[in-house]
């Protein structure tokens, strides 16, 4: 039992304190590009979701590439209330439990608020020096 709460214990300082570039690129990418072309097929067309989705994405990569810690968590912030918006949606037209794939929203989702946890941390941990 103890070798297990080691390795949970691990894995959560993993989570909560590594390095989460390569999750933000990740995420903004599904955002800017996968994101737009899945809600058109299997929502429809929505032009002002469509249109804060690609933003947040395009905002998220510029913002990861300055390296800024106060833009990335902006756009980490969009990035949360991007994919939570796209699964409430799923949830509201009833065709969440229609393919497990619809699911991957929430995961995302939840990646998303795991990137916006790292770097308040990361920003607190900068703001005590």
């Amino acid at each position: 039992m103890g070798r297990l709460t080691s390795l949970l214990k691990k894995i959560r300082e993993i989570y909560l304190f590594s390095d989460s570039q390569p999750t933000e690129i990740t995420l903004a990418v599904c955002l800017a590009v996968l994101a737009p072309i899945v809600i058109t097929i299997e929502i429809g067309f929505m032009p002002i979701l469509l249109m804060f989705i690609m933003f947040t994405g395009i905002f998220q990569l510029y913002c990861v590439s300055i390296e800024d810690i106060k833009c990335r968590m902006r756009s980490a912030t969009l990035s949360v209330g991007g994919y939570l918006a796209v699964f409430l949606i799923y949830v509201i037209k009833g065709t969440i439990f229609v393919s497990p794939t619809h699911w991957g929203w929430f995961v995302l989702a939840f990646s998303s608020w795991g990137v916006f946890k790292r770097l308040n941390a990361e920003f607190l941990h900068r703001q005590k020096r």
